[in-house]
C-alpha cells in the first residue's frame, strides 16, 4: 500500500493467508502516486511507474525484488491525460 502522508510504498508478504513479512520500498515523495507496474526492462521482475499529479511527470523505478536497481524520468503527461495501462 502507499502511505498518503509521505508517499512511501509498503509491502506485505503472505503465506496461506498469514502475513509473513513486511517491508518499506520508499517513495519519491508525497506528491507522487503509483501509476502502475510492469516489466519495463524485460528482466522478468516487476518495475514501478510513478506519476506526479501536479506536474504530470512520470518516473520509473527498475526493481530487483523489493530493491530499486535504477530509476529514470520517462516523460510528462499533459493536462487531462492519464496513464491508461502499463
Amino acid at each position: 500500500f502507499q502511505a498518503v502522508a509521505d508517499g512511501w510504498l509498503y509491502t506485505w508478504t503472505f503465506l496461506n493467508g498469514a502475513r509473513q513479512s513486511q517491508g518499506a520500498l520508499g517513495g519519491p515523495g508525497a506528491a507522487w502516486t503509483l501509476a502502475g507496474k510492469g516489466d519495463f526492462d524485460n528482466d522478468g521482475a516487476s518495475d514501478l511507474l510513478w506519476r506526479n499529479a501536479a506536474t504530470g511527470d512520470l518516473y520509473a523505478w527498475l526493481m530487483r525484488g523489493l530493491a530499486k536497481n535504477s530509476e529514470a524520468g520517462v516523460g510528462t503527461l499533459g493536462a487531462g491525460q492519464v496513464v491508461g495501462g502499463v
